[in-house]
């Protein structure tokens, strides 16, 4: 393994690696600059011993065509990829670097408090972030790790980050299927390639259902023991840990978080104004 200072100050394509930011299950993030353009942008590498998992000829082929799919993915509420290549045995994606708290930090702070998200803290980064994955979507694009640390609440609005798990649609992956697993649809969690736009709305329901109740709906002491109960258990009404959540805020997120892809919202868009008008935050249509 790397490392911590290891690529400190070393070049990757025209960025300098400044720091590290932290570390993930796929690869470390780093705070690098552009010097042909003098900007910070964030570095994820992923790291050789990854490769283990598959082939490597199989690992690098995914790998790139990951890059490849999301390199084309440009819209205001996610993060954008600036460059991408192999150096190596190590592969590096820069990203634009956006300031702010993470949607976990936000919420912890709340937590320590007694507190959770209101409905209007809720939605005022959930309205802006729906169309963005839609646009995914139609692209044939899947986020695949949508969670509250991946979520930046920036001065410009909320951005959605981290983009190490995307896949094309019409693309198999042998790699590991899980993103995190108590946000994990249970699609996701037997295959990868059983991915589909729905599978990042599930995902989204559980970060809006721990905002509003503080808690996701399944926890166990074992990642398996968790996705076995998104397999198998229905989910607890939202209600049953914030009382003030009414009986239509609990169907609208207990559907989108059926077990089967086709019983939940046909989009992000239709499932966020369904939350809207069960939160009496909008008139039903």
């Amino acid at each position: 393994m790397l490392s911590n200072d290891e690529l400190i100050d070393k070049r990757l394509g025209t960025f300098i690696v400044e720091a590290l930011l932290n570390v993930s299950t796929n690869g470390r993030m780093y705070r690098g600059r552009d010097v042909s353009r003098d900007r910070l942008a964030v570095l994820k590498v992923i790291e050789p011993e990854v490769e283990a998992s598959v082939r490597p000829e199989e690992y690098r082929t995914h790998v790139q065509l990951q890059a490849r799919s999301i390199a084309h993915v440009r819209h205001p509420r996610l993060v954008q990829v600036y460059q991408s290549a192999w150096v190596g045995d190590l592969f590096y994606m820069a990203m634009s670097y956006v300031e702010g708290p993470t949607l976990r930090e936000v919420l912890n702070k709340k937590l320590a408090t007694d507190r959770t998200l209101t409905p209007q803290e809720v939605m005022s980064w959930l309205i802006q972030l729906a169309p963005a994955l839609d646009y995914m979507h139609q692209t044939g694009i899947f986020h695949r790790n949508i969670k509250p640390n991946n979520i930046i609440l920036s001065r410009r609005g909320p951005v959605l980050s981290d983009y190490g798990l995307i896949i094309r649609a019409t693309v198999a992956t042998t790699s590991n299927p899980f993103g995190s697993v108590h946000y994990t649809a249970p699609e996701q969690s037997l295959a990868a390639d059983k991915v589909v736009p729905q599978s990042d709305q599930y995902a989204l329901a559980i970060t809006v259902y721990e905002c509003l109740t503080g808690r996701p709906p399944f926890t166990a002491r074992r990642p398996m023991e968790v996705a076995l109960k998104h397999l198998n258990q229905a989910p607890p009404p939202p209600s049953e840990f914030n009382p003030s959540l009414s009986a239509e805020v609990d169907a609208v997120l207990l559907r989108a978080l059926s077990k089967e892809p086709q019983a939940r919202y046909r989009t992000i868009g239709e499932f966020t104004s369904a939350l809207q008008v069960a939160l009496g935050l909008k008139q039903a249509r």
